[in-house]
């Protein structure tokens, strides 16, 4: 299981622009201890990372949102803090959003919905793996 009992808890970004899952998933993971910031927007996820981005070790996004996507979102994001880790959320599989572009074969990626445990073992893999693959 994800512990985020280190010295200081482990701070994770949480993109979605559906409220009722963005507050969902945030409440859940500060429940788990983590520290956690949202953003309903790719804009809005720019802003809180410019004031806290050193210290958001991974970001967890929708990948079809208004406006900007959360892969093209997240590629621009890895660049200027190459120490995050990215983990994708989105109601459609993989095969689905790769078909049309989204997402490459092999990104990590939880399908909604998903139960606390099936969340936190992909945050675990996920944060378990190397930096700044979007």
């Amino acid at each position: 299981m994800v512990s985020a009992t280190e010295k200081s808890p482990i701070t994770i970004m949480v993109v979605d622009d559906d409220a009722p899952v963005r507050h969902a998933t945030s409440r859940i993971l500060q429940l788990k201890g983590f520290l956690v910031f949202t953003a309903e927007s790719a804009d809005e996820a720019r802003r809180v990372m410019e004031m806290h981005g050193d210290g958001v070790r991974l970001l967890l996004s929708d990948v079809i949102m208004p406006n900007e996507s959360g892969p093209v979102m997240a590629a621009g994001l890895v660049k200027n803090y190459p120490h995050l880790r990215v983990l994708y959320m989105s109601g459609y599989t993989g095969d689905e959003l790769g078909e049309h572009g989204y997402i490459r074969r092999d990104t990590t990626l939880i399908r909604k919905p998903f139960t606390i445990e099936e969340l936190l073992d992909k945050i675990r893999d996920v944060l378990s793996g190397p930096p700044g693959r979007a």
